[in-house]
């Protein structure tokens, strides 16, 4: 039992450390393909049009998350009945959200002038709406993706539902920049970028029914009460992307109307490196999330306790490991990447490395209540801290600056690790001083004990 979890989490941060590697090669790769063969013009207004239909990535209203949990905690029960009824459910119910829309732009696309209110000049009014409309499906049949990850996750196959994730993204990205270096207009881009999402998709799904032959689409299985069971974490849920928008978006906005759009540069590269701590932290708690679920299903809280000690111990040492490169690091990283164009603030780039460590202890510890579907209290808690994070970066920044922006973020994470790092050992029933005196002690030193896991 120990070994197999052990393997499940290696697998799981190869795979997200892989999509990371997807993620670095797109980031480099696509902007000098579609530049060389596109021009700036006519890329900018396809990175406008794309944008639009990724508003539509929360239409599954946060049941794709929650449904995996959910399955996972069932199928640890050996409930595979009640997991089945999870799935089908909520796969319903994302599909037929998912139908509605794309039947409205269907039918609305073709009688707004998109190209008219975004001053768009490269592409005209068919290819506009033809793109919204391919883009639209593109990110619907996403959805299905996600039910499908579901499936993967219950049975400890989280790996291969995070693999297929970052090889439909390298397919598709591949795909399109063949299609483009050939001479494909945005129209013909699009099609291709559909066309792979759904072809990937469906192996995915036959991958799937062949590893859990249990679970089948339907909706023999499909209960109105599950729905309703799910729709208050599943609501929830939506508060974190809504309150990163919010806390990355908005304190932006903020930042332009208060000091200008020279410092929104910086403050924005700056915290785009410093949150490379969070991306790699990132590696290892969404692998244990599934095996969160995993264990609290089974009623092994003692696996729980261990799971969230050794997860926010990681975190922690990792990040603080990331934080103290990075600020010794920075200045150079920072004058290659930008060509020298920004210049490193160096209290205002530490503020920004400790709000990065903060936000990965609490990031990390609020798995727990994610993978049991217990979030609500922090969801709101993190939608209300976010709004105050704004209002005092909106008083400090008249005297301190950035940096006063910088440390409305630090306060607000520093109040959301206590709030969330408190209800996760309430949930798992554990003393703090228990958790500090571990998550504070270097990792090495419990290598025994992490084997024992």
């Amino acid at each position: 039992m120990a070994q197999n979890l052990k393997i499940r989490l290696l697998r799981g941060i190869g795979a997200n450390a892989f999509g990371q590697v997807v993620t670095v090669i797109i980031q480099l790769v696509s902007v000098p393909i579609f530049i060389r063969f596109w021009g700036v013009d006519l890329y900018g207004e396809w990175l406008i049009l794309s944008a639009i239909p990724s508003y539509f990535a929360l239409s599954d209203i946060g049941f794709g998350s929650v449904a995996g949990n959910e399955m996972t905690m069932r199928v640890a029960q050996d409930d595979r009945i009640e997991a089945l009824s999870v799935f089908q459910s909520t796969w319903l119910l994302i599909t037929g959200i998912s139908l509605s829309i794309a039947l409205s732009i269907a039918a609305t696309i073709w009688f707004i002038p998109l190209e008219h209110w975004l001053n768009l000049t490269h592409l005209n009014h068919q290819s506009v709406a033809g793109i919204i409309l391919l883009l639209t499906l593109h990110v619907l049949i996403t959805q299905q993706g996600g039910i499908l990850n579901s499936g993967f996750r219950c049975e400890g196959n989280y790996a291969v539902g995070a693999l297929y994730y970052s090889l439909v993204r390298l397919f598709e990205f591949s795909a399109i920049s063949i299609a483009v270096s050939l001479g494909a207009t945005p129209l013909i881009a699009a099609s291709v970028f559909l066309c792979l999402r759904a072809i990937m998709t469906l192996v995915m799904g036959w991958d799937l029914h062949k590893r859990s032959p249990w679970i089948i689409f339907g909706y023999a299985h499909a209960r109105l009460d599950v729905i309703k069971r799910l729709a208050a974490p599943a609501i929830a849920f939506l508060s974190f992307p809504l309150g990163q928008a919010l806390s990355l978006q908005g304190m932006v906005i903020a930042i332009g109307a208060i000091l200008g759009a020279t410092p929104v540069v910086l403050f924005a590269t700056l915290r785009t490196l410093s949150r490379f701590i969070l991306q790699l932290v990132a590696m290892f708690n969404t692998a244990i999330w599934p095996e969160l679920s995993t264990a609290f299903g089974a009623q092994n809280l003692d696996l729980v306790r261990k799971l969230h000690h050794r997860s926010c111990q990681t975190a922690l040492w990792l990040s603080l490991f990331a934080a103290t490169g990075l600020a010794i690091f920075g200045g150079q990283i920072l004058k290659i990447w930008t060509n020298g164009k920004v210049v490193l603030d160096v209290p205002l780039f530490n503020i920004l490395l400790g709000v990065a460590v903060a936000n990965s202890v609490w990031g990390t510890s609020q798995m727990v209540p994610m993978a049991i579907n217990q979030h609500q209290k922090v969801a709101l808690r993190y939608i209300f801290s976010t709004v105050i994070s704004l209002l005092i970066a909106i008083i400090l920044m008249p005297d301190w600056g950035l940096r006063g922006a910088a440390a409305s973020l630090l306060i607000i994470d520093l109040l959301m690790a206590v709030h969330v790092i408190k209800y996760s050992l309430f949930l798992v029933q554990d003393k703090l001083i228990n958790f500090l005196v571990i998550i504070f002690t270097p990792p090495q030193i419990h290598r025994k004990s992490l084997r024992n896991l």
